[in-house]
């Protein structure tokens, strides 16, 4: 998701006609990239909020309001509702800050892109951005930036035959706004470049000719993601294609007859341009901004064919008259379809403060509802915490009485079995009371004749006695 700082946006940089539809037709065949054709969106938002000095010098402003639009709209097409949020941030600005503002809808319309694409990278490929390099590091500081530089002359015999730009735009009656990209966009992005920064890339369009894998593979590597070789096979991505060809802004040529690379555009300046044309285009420029750009070798092929060097000072000199010129002479109309496209969200400002002070009104009620809700639920979570408390408390006897009701069983057990032990002792108790009945009734029954017996013998022994008495007076006389 895209932040506020600018996680997952990369902005591609470069003057026009300097290959960059063909790295972003590129970059978009990736499947974690979402890189439509060139959204204006940071210059028409510029222009709207009156960020800097943006309407001060002519850019384009027609092209930026469609592709603006364009760019806005698009994500409707796609998924029904989705442009309701945006149109909300943009009727929402004026209340806020401009940069903040900026920052928030082009955050809202960069992210609409992604949702509907189902891509996690957002890369914005708008040349003229040149003008606006100081706010986009202001809008998304942490934004990543990927510059792409290509020789300035090879950069105006492109202008010369694909747009059939003459070089009567170097001179203050003919000067156009495609004299700014050379007079000003080639030195500002010298500028940007000059300092060494973790969040920029600078590619060339010749080493991308020459072996785009190795560029693609350094893109990838600086927006942190995977190389895909999709990207190498950009030509067969025939939705991408189709999108870039109904665009009403940017490269007419390389996306409507996509094809494989080919370095047969580099150096092609030495036979599309003519000695008035290079000389013309060096008046203007000097030598010294091909040195910065990285294209020193360029100087000695100039000197080969005798080109009239001149100094930096009288280069300067001419660049400002053109810029004067541009200012003095071409003037771009004002936004008026962006106007018409918001001005009924601004008229619904007055009726939506009004709402905005009920709802207001009833965020007080609710919160005044919602601290009593708090005290309640503190009160509540008391209660909760003590009935939890005597839950665990009912958990432990109940586990004692199981381990008790388990002893109880047990004992039970014991004492059923011990009954049954007295009940067999009883029963052999009452046998043998029966039989000791029998025997005591025996034994009576003997001492009684044992007593008889003992009687007749008491008898026996006293006639016994008597008759000895008898016999001894018997004897004795």
């Amino acid at each position: 998701m895209i932040s506020n700082h600018g996680d997952h946006l990369v902005f591609l940089l470069s003057m026009p006609r300097s290959g960059s539809t063909l790295l972003s037709l590129m970059l978009g065949s990736h499947p974690e990239i979402c890189c439509p054709p060139e959204p204006w969106i940071v210059l028409a938002l510029a222009e709207y909020l009156r960020l800097g000095d943006v309407r001060s010098t002519p850019y384009g402003r027609e092209w930026a309001e469609i592709a603006a639009i364009e760019f806005v709209l698009k994500p409707e097409r796609i998924q029904r509702g989705a442009l309701g949020k945006a149109l909300r941030m943009i009727a929402e600005t004026s209340r806020l800050d401009a940069i903040t503002a900026a920052r928030q809808i082009l955050q809202t319309v960069y992210q609409l892109h992604l949702d509907v694409s189902g891509r996690s990278i957002f890369v914005d490929k708008t040349p003229r951005y040149y003008a606006v390099l100081g706010m986009i590091d202001k809008i998304f500081p942490q934004a990543k930036k990927i510059v792409l530089l290509r020789n300035p002359l090879d950069v105006f015999a492109s202008y010369k035959a694909t747009w059939e730009i003459p070089r009567t735009i170097f001179t203050p009656e003919g000067v156009s706004v495609h004299a700014r990209d050379f007079c000003e966009g080639l030195f500002t992005l010298a500028d940007y470049i000059a300092t060494s920064r973790n969040d920029l890339l600078v590619l060339r369009y010749e080493d991308l000719a020459n072996d785009p894998e190795s560029v693609l593979r350094s893109a990838c590597e600086f927006a942190d993601i995977n190389f895909s070789p999709t990207m190498l096979a950009y030509y067969e991505n025939a939705a991408l294609i189709e999108e870039y060809k109904r665009s009403p802004v940017g490269d007419p040529v390389s996306s409507c007859r996509p094809k494989p690379t080919n370095n047969r555009t580099v150096n092609a300046w030495e036979m599309r341009l003519d000695e008035a044309d290079i000389q013309v285009l060096i008046d203007v420029l000097g030598i010294k901004i091909f040195e910065r750009l990285g294209y020193g070798n360029t100087v000695a092929r100039l000197r080969d064919i005798s080109v009239n060097i001149p100094t930096e000072e009288q280069a300067f000199g001419r660049r400002n008259l053109l810029m004067r010129s541009l200012i003095d002479h071409v003037h771009e109309q004002p936004f008026s379809i962006w106007n018409n496209f918001v001005s009924p969200l601004k008229g619904c400002q007055a009726d939506r403060a009004a709402r905005l002070e009920v709802i207001q009104q009833q965020q007080a009620v609710l919160q005044g509802v919602r601290q009593s809700l708090e005290i309640s639920e503190a009160d509540r979570a008391a209660r909760l915490e003590a009935i939890h408390r005597q839950q665990q408390e009912l958990e432990q006897l109940r586990h004692s009485l199981v381990v008790s009701e388990a002893d109880r069983a047990a004992r039970l057990d014991a004492i059923h079995r011990q009954q049954q032990e007295l009940d067999r002792l009883r029963q052999n108790l009452e046998v043998s009371e029966a039989d000791r009945a029998a025997r005591l009734d025996a034994i009576h029954r003997q001492q009684k004749e044992l007593d008889q017996l003992h009687s007749t013998y008491g008898f026996l022994c006293y006639r016994f006695s008597q008759l000895k008495k008898w016999i001894y007076e018997c004897r004795k006389r």
